[in-house]
């Protein structure tokens, strides 16, 4: 994929604008993050859609379920208040969208209508592209597990042996949930990567 020429709080508000788009034409519910990134004209890199579902998540702007496949997210009030009061660039999007939006327009040129926004897509993913959230979650946590200072060598060791076993797991097409529940348990009581422990216990809760 070429370097996008996006910023990502640009990435925000579009995803903002598209949201509110879709919550009123439907009536609320919950919209494919993935989905919105493609029909953005810019392409934005893949791992994108779930940093922004936690941005958004975390600033009251929407309520977001993560997925293998990356996450879905609802506006909160404060999520709509943030397009109706344009706020950021969302004026600026919602005034063309065609300059933005690969989707068609219609009504008075500020709507945009609805596309493939729920968790079906026309695009096929592999197995590793699909659970990419959950391998960045591993990653992350891999990392602040190296540089803790306050664990003694074994308990590291042990560690990063069950991260390293959640992975060769993720990448089988049906994991073994006894296993995985067996070792998110331990990982999970360690302070240092239990905010990554939680987010992949729910993927692995939304996934079933």
């Amino acid at each position: 994929m070429p370097a996008t020429t996006m910023q990502f709080k640009e990435f925000i508000d579009l995803l903002l604008v598209r949201l509110y788009e879709l919550d009123r034409a439907e009536g609320g519910g919950f919209f494919d993050i993935n989905s919105i990134a493609r029909e953005v004209k810019d392409p934005v890199p893949s791992n994108w859609s779930f940093d922004a579902a936690k941005v958004l998540e975390t600033r009251g702007l929407a309520q977001c379920i993560y997925t293998f496949g990356g996450a879905q997210a609802q506006l909160t009030g404060e999520g709509r208040l943030y397009v109706e009061e344009e706020r950021g660039t969302t004026r600026k999007i919602r005034e063309a969208p065609a300059n933005y939006f690969n989707v068609n327009i219609s009504g008075n040129n500020n709507q945009i209508a609805a596309g493939h926004h729920h968790q079906g897509t026309t695009q096929t993913l592999t197995l590793e592209q699909e659970r990419e959230p959950a391998f960045r979650l591993l990653d992350e946590a891999t990392k602040a597990l190296q540089d803790d200072q306050t664990l003694n060598g074994a308990t590291r060791a042990e560690g990063q042996t069950y991260l390293e076993l959640l992975r060769l797991q993720l990448r089988k097409q049906e994991p073994d949930r006894s296993l995985v529940a067996a070792v998110l348990e331990p990982l999970s009581k360690i302070s240092s990567i239990a905010g990554n422990i939680a987010t992949l216990i729910r993927l692995f809760n939304a996934w079933q």
